[in-house]
């Protein structure tokens, strides 16, 4: 039974992979193949060229190399075809008639090394060879090699030759020797560096050069298997701490070949040797005129602002890198991190830097700036810098927002207008603390951070003075009272909330007296210098007006006794009892003692007092005694039944003291009396009898109860609105109580 089972898919695939790999892998090997095919060619070819060199030698040896012990020397390609000992490459449309293609020869000691180099390729239209093949790749061209009359020649070279990149501080030059005919090892060449080319070597510096030499035997192999002969120098390195190009210079005192011959130099030079220049770079950046400065102009930010002026010998500012640190140089000082590392960063004379702290204290720091070369050359420098105060404004039980405001350290500070603002309040300036403190001005110095508060004082408000039928306001009399302002026929003063009302003006109404303030042009609530102001808004007071008789009082009973202006405890403050205002001039804890304000007049008087007045047109006699004896009889029996007060006087006055000094009458007493008469200057010159008016020692020894005054006299208070006529005035004594 035949099995006839075929691949699988998967078989097939795998097969067609393999092929795939197997084919991607050997084409290159067949181009490998066929190409060194095609070079086996060429290296055959130039071995043949070797060959035909050697006969060449042997006919012509003397004509190349004379009677010299050693030379080099080249036979050209066209030399062999001319004299028949060679024929063009058999490859069709391939030529090596190039200059390329030649065969160097060396003699040394008799005997020949033989090196040959081809240069092949298609003919172009002018007949030259536009070579494809040239072996060997590493070899050079005929003008390199060596003489063509078998000269000794060597051959210097630096490496590098010369260098303009400034990246260094110091440059390492190698100097090799090239000779196909060998160096002999008793060499003597010293060497130094210039800053032009000269032999003016820095810090006259001259030293052996320090150059190895292979034996001569293992020289004079190399030399007849083809070789140049190389001797190369360890490093010569730069001198320390110079800038500049420099220029290496040799000095070559003795060189020869393997066969003593010396070596052959250009007839235009001396026996120094120049290479370069090599640049180098130990010069660090300088700082000119360098300032670090705030990033606004107000004051100093938080973030520096660099204004530098950094210059170099060698280095362009844009190649330049920095570094910045703060209060302390901590940027690395190693040279790879200086020109590539993360801390170092292209050079920038304006840059904005970070913020040193993210507060304003008035704290001093410093800024350092390190700013490298491409060489590694660095410099440091520090600036001083101290960061702005703040004052940061508190509201103290206000509303709104204020940013702070940034001044200087050490200088004078303007403070912001308030905007914060508080219901029923007005600003009342900035205090060093939210309760008390010491008020600041518009400016102050900052020796670091401060906190200013808000100080708040109620509303002022409007009270406007209306005569109430009284005569219009004049200035005079309007702005008689401590803070009233006159303004087109207007009387008013400010008043803050919460606070007594103060002095008030006092208006004038023909035929009555002004009797108080009040809230309604009716009556209303009795507002006094020392009621406080408890209102809101703008208020206006009305004048009360009333007319003082004795009658009046005695018919309404017990009549108020109320404060005027001040209070107990203020000298010459003023009350009323009824109609009469009397001056505080004594209290204790208990009782007050006052003068009436306005005289008892003796003689009629036309203006009106203002208190109980006379009204007889007589002067003196008992017509003044009538009207006087009605004045103390009503006057005590006021005060007896509203008040029982203990006495009239500046001592203790009893009632019956009262009593007799109105029966009496002596209205006239003053400071002293006499048996028969009492004298007085101011009733006119006239001599009272003590039968008119009888007035006994007792009395006028006491001196209590009476006064007279007149416009004159220095103990009558300022305000005193007596008229020049004489008069007298009782002074009272009352409980405090009895005062509301």
């Amino acid at each position: 039974m035949n099995n006839k089972k075929g691949f699988t898919l998967v078989e097939l695939l795998v097969v067609v992979v393999i092929l795939g790999i197997i084919t991607g892998l050997s084409i290159p090997l067949l181009r490998n193949i066929r190409q060194n095919n095609e070079l086996r060619e060429y290296t055959t070819y130039m071995d043949s060229m070797k060959y035909s060199a050697k006969l060449y030698v042997e006919s012509y040896e003397e004509d190349l190399f004379g009677r010299h012990k050693s030379g080099c020397t080249i036979v050209k390609y066209s030399s062999l075809v001319e004299k028949g000992l060679l024929k063009d490459i058999p490859l069709s449309d391939v030529s090596c008639n190039s200059g390329e293609s030649f065969v160097k020869i060396v003699k040394i000691d008799g005997k020949y090394g033989y090196s040959a180099s081809v240069g092949c390729g298609k003919t172009g239209p002018d007949g030259k060879v536009v070579l494809d093949v040239k072996l060997p790749k590493e070899g050079l061209s005929s003008s390199d090699v060596c003489s063509v009359d078998a000269k000794t020649i060597m051959k210097f070279t630096a490496i590098p030759s010369a260098t303009s990149d400034i990246k260094y501080k110091k440059r390492n030059v190698r100097v090799s020797i090239s000779s196909d005919t060998g160096i002999n090892n008793d060499v003597n060449i010293i060497y130094g560096f210039s800053y032009n080319k000269d032999t003016n070597v820095i810090n006259n510096d001259w030293k052996k050069l320090p150059i190895e030499i292979m034996g001569k035997g293992a020289q004079k192999k190399a030399i007849l298997d083809g070789q140049t002969i190389v001797a190369t120098t360890s490093n010569l390195t730069t001198p320390t701490g110079v800038s500049g190009d420099l220029y290496l210079v040799l000095r070559v005192d003795k060189l020869e070949n393997l066969t003593n011959d010396q070596w052959t130099m250009d007839p235009n030079q001396s026996n120094y040797l120049y290479f370069g220049p090599y640049t180098v770079d130990n010069t660090k950046p300088e700082f000119n005129n360098s300032t670090v400065v705030s990033s606004v102009t107000e004051y100093n930010s938080t973030s520096p602002k660099l204004n530098l002026k950094v210059t170099d010998n060698l280095t362009s500012a844009n190649d330049l890198r920095m570094c910045i640190s703060y209060d302390s140089d901590s940027c690395s000082k190693n040279i790879t991190e200086m020109k590539s590392g993360s801390s170092y960063e292209k050079y920038n004379a304006n840059k904005v830097l970070s913020a040193i702290k993210n507060v304003y204290d008035g704290s001093d720091h410093k800024v350092y700036v390190t700013v490298v070369d491409r060489a590694g050359n660095y410099a440091t420098k520090s600036f001083d810098y101290t960061l702005g105060c703040s004052i940061t404004y508190n509201s103290n039980g206000g509303t709104g927002t204020m940013t702070d405001t940034i001044c200087n350290k050490n200088t004078n500070c303007t403070l912001k207008t308030n905007t914060f603002t508080r219901d029923r309040y007005e600003f009342d300036g900035w205090y060093t603390a939210a309760n008390g403190g010491t008020q600041y001005g518009a400016t102050t110095k900052l020796t670091t951070n401060i906190t200013v508060y808000a100080h708040w004082k109620l509303m002022e408000h409007k009270i406007t003075f209306n005569v109430n039928g009284g005569s219009a306001w004049t200035k005079a009399r309007c702005e008689a009272v401590t803070g009233g302002v006159y303004s087109n026929g207007t009387c008013y003063k400010m008043v803050r909330e919460q606070t007594n009302y103060g002095a008030m003006p006092n208006p004038i109404k023909s035929g009555v007296y002004f009797d108080r303030w009040t809230t309604t042009s009716s009556g209303g609530n009795t507002i006094g210098s020392g009621t406080k102001f408890t209102g809101t808004t703008d208020q206006t007071l009305y004048a009360q007006y009333g007319v003082c008789t004795a009658a009046r009082y005695l018919a309404t009973g017990n009549t108020i006794v109320r404060w005027i202006n001040g209070n107990a405890t203020t000298y010459f403050s003023e009350f009323a009892v009824g109609c009469e205002r009397f001056y505080v001039i004594g209290y204790d804890a208990n009782t007050i003692t006052a003068l009436a304000k306005y005289n008892l007049n003796l003689e009629n008087n036309a203006q009106s007092q203002n208190g109980f007045q006379m009204t007889s047109t007589a002067k003196g006699g008992y017509t003044a005694y009538n009207e006087a004896k009605t004045y103390c009889n009503n006057y005590g029996t006021l005060l007896n039944n509203s008040y029982g007060l203990s006495g009239i006087g500046s001592g203790m006055m009893t009632r019956s003291l009262l009593s007799r000094f109105c029966s009496g009458i002596c209205y006239n007493c003053y400071m002293s009396c006499s048996n028969s008469k009492i004298y007085s200057s101011y009733y006119w010159g006239l001599t009272v009898s003590s039968a008119e008016y009888p007035c006994g020692k007792s009395w006028c020894g006491a001196e209590r109860g009476l006064r007279i005054y007149d416009d004159g006299q220095t103990d009558v208070p300022a305000t005193n609105p007596a008229s020049n006529r004489p008069g007298v005035r009782p002074i009272i004594t009352i409980p405090r109580n009895a005062i509301n």
